[in-house]
């Protein structure tokens, strides 16, 4: 099984990109303003059906509101599970848990690191 991590920054939305035809693992800490709503996006490509499970976590927590686990996209054999963030306050590390029987992988984790940063 091969995985592919990537983050990137657009508008408040960092992505971490995971793709199951891919051999390199590559991740980047993105930043937000100090108490602004960012949204983090787990994309997995390469499947042929709907994940089995997604999770969120920050730290040992688990998350549940601000959660959209996302569907399956045929055209593009990818399923994007999405995490809002009401107000970052400080660097934390969010960790997305992806189930895929068809991979057979449980529980992958997939972490994003927010640096907050503040105007002044």
């Amino acid at each position: 099984m091969f995985v592919t991590g990537m983050l990137s920054r657009l508008h408040n939305i960092h992505v971490c990109y995971i793709d199951f035809f891919s051999s390199d693992v590559t991740s980047k800490s993105t930043e937000v303003l100090q108490n602004t709503q960012a949204t983090i996006s787990c994309v997995v490509a390469g499947l042929t059906k709907k994940l089995d499970a997604v999770a969120w976590k920050k730290g040992d927590q688990p998350i549940t509101s601000g959660v959209a686990e996302g569907s399956f996209v045929p055209v593009t054999n990818s399923q994007t599970s999405e995490l809002t963030i009401p107000a970052a306050a400080e660097t934390t590390t969010y960790s997305c848990f992806i189930t895929s029987l068809e991979h057979g992988v449980t529980l992958q984790k997939h972490d994003v690191k927010v640096n907050v940063f503040s105007e002044y």
